[in-house]
């Protein structure tokens, strides 16, 4: 009954019926899933925006502001299977109930939003590639970074490649929510444009420039096929090998 209500507009009777049904105890709200800047998105022109006492879901990535949630440009994943909102969202993933928890940790110094999750991909095209927009506003430069607590070894190795030690980062716990009162968030690089390759070539070049001589093709190379893969196939594999 209430995703029922959710879907026909009956919202407000809608939270109350999932309110009923076991989230009498947390801060359970109906939120509107927003994009930060509606043109840059539709435009998939990435920018950076200074957000002031927000609340974010660092399970995945979720910006809180108000009734809205950004989500689309932070870590552009599935919000539907968030388990702080479990389905319980509308099919043109515009509307979503989310029970927020308890803020966990304050952190009150001005920083730049990264985040970050184990996913390998995801690390270098999601978020470390985001980094290249700093370059437009050198001033952010000298913000920590606002990372997950739980990232992988080769994570840090990587952030430590660009210049971000651990003394030029802030580590929260995931899976929990907190408060930051100056955050400047800059948005994902969409992987269909010209934006996600200066992202790349960015990312190549600031690694690239830590090491005393450039690196030089040499050995064999190795080409891993998705011929066997369950999705995502290459149109020219055979092409390409």
């Amino acid at each position: 009954l209430a995703q029922a209500l959710l879907e026909s507009g009956g919202r407000d009777e809608a939270l109350e019926c999932f309110r009923r049904v076991g989230d009498v105890e947390s801060d359970t709200r109906l939120f509107q899933i927003a994009d930060i800047d509606p043109a840059e998105t539709a435009a998939r022109q990435p920018g950076i925006h200074r957000l002031r006492n927000v609340t974010i879901d660092t399970g995945y990535w979720a910006v809180i502001d108000g009734d809205r949630i950004y989500c689309r440009e932070t870590g552009n994943l599935n919000m539907a299977n968030s388990p702080l909102i479990r389905g319980r969202i509308t099919a043109d993933r515009r509307y979503a109930v989310m029970s927020v928890p308890a803020i966990a940790m304050r952190v009150d110094t001005p920083c730049v939003f990264l985040g970050g999750d184990d996913n390998y991909a995801h690390w270098f095209y999601r978020y470390l590639t985001r980094l290249a927009l700093l370059d437009d506003l050198p001033e952010l430069g000298a913000l920590p970074l606002l990372i997950g607590g739980d990232l992988k070894p080769y994570q840090r190795e990587t952030l430590a490649l660009l210049g971000y030690g651990e003394d030029r980062v802030v580590s929260v716990p995931r899976h929990t929510a907190i408060h930051c009162s100056d955050i400047h968030v800059p948005l994902c690089l969409w992987t269909d444009n010209e934006p996600i390759t200066r992202g790349i070539h960015w990312l190549r070049n600031q690694i690239l420039a830590t090491f005393d001589s450039p690196a030089t093709p040499h050995g064999r190379r190795l080409f891993i096929s998705r011929r066997d893969a369950p999705s995502r196939y290459l149109e020219n594999e055979e092409a390409v090998m």
